[in-house]
């Protein structure tokens, strides 16, 4: 029998959750490289869709479990400031998020106006991408289907990413006997994307700011701080 631990605390327990999710996780990744090696290069549309929606949903996978193991932590500190390119950091977090927009028929549309090397922060790159990535996924819940889903730089009087899209109406009706869990994931986002957005985001200094405008035009907000040199 194994040696009983006293005093167990919750952040011990949720590191040990997220590796024991990874490893499946990881496994789960390899097996469908695997797959897509052993099939080739012109496996049929059906198989070739099959493999890219696994693999998104690997990617789900690991976003949740990351979130699970940041906000389990209770406090997060920055682990290293270095200067940011910010529309590299918007660049990447479509790529990231494009797939899972498209499975849910919607496009992420990067403003071309912008580009690399115009607009920097002094900050934590992986607290930003997760902020980032996160927002994004909380825009896509919401979003109507076959809509777009606007991504820009903004630098005037604030330097930080703002998302823009066309969200679904809320249902008064279905909202007013929501239980517990279903009120928290509509205030949070499903796998709590939008607080870690906030907790990501307020770690680095910065900010998440959502607004509704216009009827149903909702716009997310990604804060950061001005890198010293940044010219505004």
């Amino acid at each position: 029998m194994s040696e009983k631990i006293d005093d167990v605390t919750l952040p011990e327990i949720v590191s040990v959750m997220v590796h024991d999710l990874n490893n499946p996780i990881a496994a789960f990744a390899t097996n469908l490289r695997f797959l897509e090696n052993l099939l080739g290069s012109s496996p049929s549309s059906e198989v070739a869709e099959t493999l890219s929606d696994m693999g998104m949903l690997c990617d789900i996978l690991r976003r949740l479990v990351r979130n699970l193991g940041m906000l389990g932590q209770g406090e997060v500190r920055p682990v290293r400031h270095v200067s940011m390119d910010v529309v590299a950091l918007a660049m990447g977090a479509v790529e990231r998020m494009k797939k899972q927009a498209e499975a849910s028929d919607m496009k992420l549309v990067l403003d071309p106006a912008c580009k690399p090397g115009a607009v920097f922060v002094e900050s934590d790159p992986d607290l930003c991408e997760r902020a980032l990535d996160n927002l994004l996924a909380f825009a896509i819940e919401r979003a109507v289907s076959r809509s777009s889903i606007h991504v820009t730089v903004t630098k005037s009087d604030q330097i930080g990413v703002n998302i823009r899209s066309t969200a679904r109406p809320e249902n008064p009706d279905t909202s007013a006997y929501a239980t517990r869990n279903r009120a928290l994931q509509s205030a949070l986002g499903r796998g709590l994307s939008l607080h870690t957005a906030h907790f990501a985001a307020e770690a680095t200094g910065g900010r998440v700011n959502v607004r509704r405008i216009e009827a149903n035009q909702m716009s997310l907000d990604l804060v950061l701080r001005t890198d010293d040199k940044q010219n505004t």
